[in-house]
């Protein structure tokens, strides 16, 4: 009787379990929002994806197709987590916002944009260190990335599309704190028709920017942006200080005239880079500095008497970069935006926008470069006369620069300031 209640007792217990089991909703593998700066490994099972192939996060109809697994999860965990996007751009303002708007088109994340000034962007992001407003900086120098790298304002973030970048240190920070997405080398811009109608020839190097000759009847001629907000600016310091001797065998009292003489034939400090650019082709200076990439773009827009120079003398460069603050509210978002720099659908709308530079993206990845550029002999940098300019060692001494400058020149209502 025992043996019987035994072997009837197991079978109530296996049926038991049976039935315990059988009560269990099946266990399912889920992925967890991309919070750390590790990559997650894709695997046969995505439940980042529906069925047909679009974003799983039930709040977007974003496609998946064109992005690999990890970009895919990026998308998925952004929209689970409800996050959105603010950037702080110094490119052209058309620029930052039509990348912007790109952006939220293609991902489907609320974004919003900010134009800055290069060195503005920088104040304004360490203002803002301990409750940071922007999730990315998108253009601008890098000076001012190694400037905010040192100040802690960037964040670690080794992108998967770092791939689609020529190959050249010089094009991402060695610690991932930024990427390249574009050069540009600084000169001058020449308006041919009012040159001509005070007889001037344009000038072939710096050291003629320094001329009286260009003020005119208490008329002065050079617009040059304010190092004091701008990348382009400190770029110009930077330039000086090399064509002076930097680092080894400077000559500071033959700079400190230069810069003196220089000023004197100044009518304006813009606030952006970009400024002197625009004021040429409309005869508000008859010389500016900047980016030449910007000059192009001028010439683009139909003012056609705008000259450019690649100063014999030798002249400056910049690499233009992205990246992720430190500490931002959204980073999945964040990072997709930094993977989105490193693409044909970001770096490709430049021209369109005011934004001619010489694209760091290879061709491979889709990259086109502006045509324009090529025929000013802007496309290779390789062929300029360029100074040594060592960003590593730049960045840290342009406050100090700008401090020196302007006590060479002063400060009145020509400074533009920030906002």
């Amino acid at each position: 009787m025992k043996k019987v209640l035994t072997i009837a007792l197991a079978v109530v217990m296996m049926l038991a379990a049976v039935a315990c089991t059988g009560s269990q909703p099946a266990q399912t593998t889920t992925t967890e929002p991309v919070k750390t700066d590790t990559q997650t490994t894709a695997t046969s099972d995505t439940p980042w994806l529906t069925a047909d192939g679009k974003c799983a996060c039930g709040k977007c109809t974003v496609d998946m197709s064109k992005y690999s697994p990890y970009i895919q999860q990026l998308i998925y965990a952004a929209h689970k987590n409800g996050e959105t996007l603010t950037v702080y751009g110094a490119c052209d303002e058309s620029y930052v916002k039509a990348a912007g708007e790109k952006f939220e088109e293609l991902f489907q994340i609320p974004t919003e944009e900010t134009r800055y000034a290069t060195g503005e962007l920088f104040t304004k992001t360490e203002e803002e260190k301990n409750n940071p407003q922007a999730d990315v900086w998108f253009g601008g120098s890098n000076d001012y990335y190694f400037k905010a790298k040192d100040a802690g304002l960037l964040a670690t973030y080794e992108p998967e599309n770092k791939k689609n970048l020529i190959d050249n240190p010089a094009f991402i920070d060695v610690d991932y704190q930024w990427v390249g997405i574009y050069t540009g080398v600084l000169g001058i811009m020449f308006n041919m028709d009012e040159g001509a109608a005070l007889g001037l020839e344009a000038p072939k190097t710096w050291a003629e920017l320094a001329d009286p000759k260009w003020t005119v009847n208490g008329e002065k001629l050079i617009a040059l942006p304010n190092p004091e907000t701008s990348a382009t600016a400190t770029n110009f310091l930077a330039t000086q200080k090399y064509r002076f001797g930097y680092p080894d065998n400077l000559d500071s009292a033959g700079l400190e005239a230069y810069l003196k003489a220089f000023d004197k034939n100044v009518c304006q400090y813009t606030k952006s880079g970009s400024g002197p650019s625009k004021m040429v082709g409309p005869g508000e200076c008859v010389v500016g500095i900047s980016f030449l990439h910007d000059g192009v773009a001028q010439i683009a827009n139909g003012y056609k008497n705008i000259q450019l120079i690649v100063p014999e003398d030798g002249t400056g460069f910049e690499v233009g970069a992205a990246a992720m603050v430190k500490n931002d509210k959204n980073p999945n978002a964040a990072k997709l935006f930094v993977e989105f720099c490193l693409t044909a659908d970001c770096v490709n709308m430049g021209k369109d926008y005011q934004s001619m530079q010489n694209l760091v993206i290879t061709a491979e990845a889709g990259a086109i470069q502006p045509e324009l550029l090529k025929e000013y002999g802007l496309d290779d940098l390789s062929k300029l006369n360029l100074v040594p300019y060592d960003v590593s060692d730049v960045a840290p001494k342009l406050k100090d620069w700008t401090a020196e400058w302007l006590s060479y020149v002063g400060d009145d209502e020509r400074h533009q300031k920030k906002s």
